[in-house]
């Protein structure tokens, strides 16, 4: 009985591994995707050679902005590292949204990517207290909630760049 145990166990082991669909079982480990330093930073698409309308960069770096500047607030005074680099995209992505608008509503994210800067550069310098790093929450989610409400895609439908 047991023999038979075994080999009805063994059967059933191999034909989960086997059709699981686990590229790393089949074909080893997926490709990565190489780039060059000229091309760091930048979708997908413009690395096929097509033009992204400034509309989708805007929604894509407002989108993660928020999830960057969502997961900073929640886990800041966690890891130093993880903050510091949290800190960069949260930065990058405002940059990235920047670029898109025109007229004063860019001068307007300007002073709050200013402002945000200015709260997270005690990160990089030293370890925050506990009080620091709730006082560095609270404004941190003000400035996130005044960026929400003045710059979401919605209202800054009339100023985007048109596409070219």
């Amino acid at each position: 009985m047991i023999p038979r145990r075994f080999a009805v166990y063994c059967v059933i082991l191999f034909s989960i591994t086997a059709f699981s669909g686990c590229v790393t079982l089949k074909k080893g480990r997926p490709p990565k995707l190489f780039r060059s330093k000229g091309q760091e930073g930048k979708d997908s698409a413009d690395l096929s050679g097509k033009a992204v309308p400034c509309s989708r960069v805007y929604k894509d770096a407002y989108v993660l902005w928020k999830v960057c500047q969502e997961e900073l607030i929640e886990k800041l005074g966690l890891n130093k590292k993880k903050d510091v680099s949290l800190r960069q995209r949260t930065i990058q992505n405002l940059e990235r949204m920047q670029i898109c608008l025109i007229g004063e509503k860019r001068d307007a994210l300007t002073a709050s990517i200013v402002k945000i800067k200015g709260l997270t550069k005690k990160l990089i310098k030293r370890r925050l207290t506990k009080i620091q790093i709730q006082r560095l929450k609270r404004e941190l989610s003000r400035q996130k909630r005044e960026i929400q409400r003045n710059f979401s895609y919605n209202k800054m439908k009339g100023w985007i760049k048109p596409d070219e």
